[in-house]
């Protein structure tokens, strides 16, 4: 994937990057682990928001509509299949993509009366993956990877 506009007017037919043989493609978006990131927009995760977005409020349609065959459900039970059915969706990747944008938030679909708001319950969840990273041992590699990123941190904020 290549962060900013793809070179434009060069030849991009020869892939300038082979692994095991096979060339690596010109792209501007790819999705990894279930992230979708995209290199052109300002903010990375804008197109997983927008998916993630929209799985959520089809899964919600279609849970929601079983009630015209069922009847409505008790608040209890409505609760709990809100929880198994969607707000998995609209919590998936809380611990990659923390969110850091207003209008990202806002494409998140509502949430259901008497359960934590969606900015809050992912930015709990986000602190409970940061005080795992925080609590393994040295030799984990993602230990590693989260004291790398403290380091990138300090020298984005104390350049020398």
């Amino acid at each position: 994937m290549v962060f900013g506009a793809i070179p434009a007017g060069e030849n991009l037919t020869e892939d300038p990057f082979v692994m095991y043989g096979d060339p690596i493609q010109w792209v501007d978006r790819y999705k990894y682990v279930g992230t979708t990131f995209c290199s052109t927009l300002r903010d990375i995760f804008t197109i997983h928001y927008d998916l993630k977005a929209l799985a959520a409020q089809r899964i919600a349609n279609v849970t929601l509509a079983a009630e015209s065959m069922t009847g409505a459900l008790p608040p209890k039970e409505r609760s709990i299949v809100y929880l198994a059915r969607i707000d998995v969706t609209i919590i998936s990747e809380y611990d990659v993509a923390v969110d850091v944008s207003e209008a990202n938030l806002k494409k998140i679909p509502y949430s259901e009366s008497g359960i934590m708001s969606i900015r809050h319950r992912r930015f709990l969840l986000a602190l409970r993956t940061l005080r795992h990273f925080v609590a393994l041992p040295d030799t984990r590699l993602v230990h590693s990877a989260y004291l790398d990123s403290l380091d990138l941190a300090r020298v984005a904020l104390h350049p020398s």
